[in-house]
């Protein structure tokens, strides 16, 4: 296997302002610099460097768009991180229409994928 695989569902708003900002705030300056992610963007191919803009852009971008953005990181350990819902939300009534996504290279290693799954939770 080739990385980890980490997602979460949940029936809460993701795209509330009091769930992005610290959310968003907290991955990029609390947790491990190796979990850190460098870029960010609303679609492919992302590529909006976080060293120049700033996690405040990139909430920013979230929460004036009302959609998700995506995260990157470009440096070892690399992953990808998709935050999104079912647009069908308001007429599926299945439970957990929001998710986080993450392709983390399998060079972090079990230590570094636990870190960021409990971050996640």
């Amino acid at each position: 296997m080739k990385e980890y695989i980490i997602s979460v569902k949940t029936d809460l708003n993701l795209g509330e302002e009091k769930f992005v900002r610290p959310f968003l705030a907290e991955w990029y300056e609390r947790i491990d610099k190796k979990l850190r992610p460098d870029q960010f963007g609303l679609g492919e191919p992302v590529n909006r460097k976080l060293s120049q803009e700033g996690i405040g852009k990139a909430i920013d971008v979230w929460l004036n768009n009302s959609m998700p953005i995506l995260l990157k990181r470009s440096k070892k350990p690399k992953y990808e991180v998709d935050i999104s819902w079912r647009k069908e939300k308001g007429i599926d009534t299945r439970l957990f229409p929001w998710y986080c996504t993450v392709w983390l290279d399998n060079a972090a290693g079990d230590e570094l994928a636990l870190i960021l799954f409990r971050f996640l939770i």
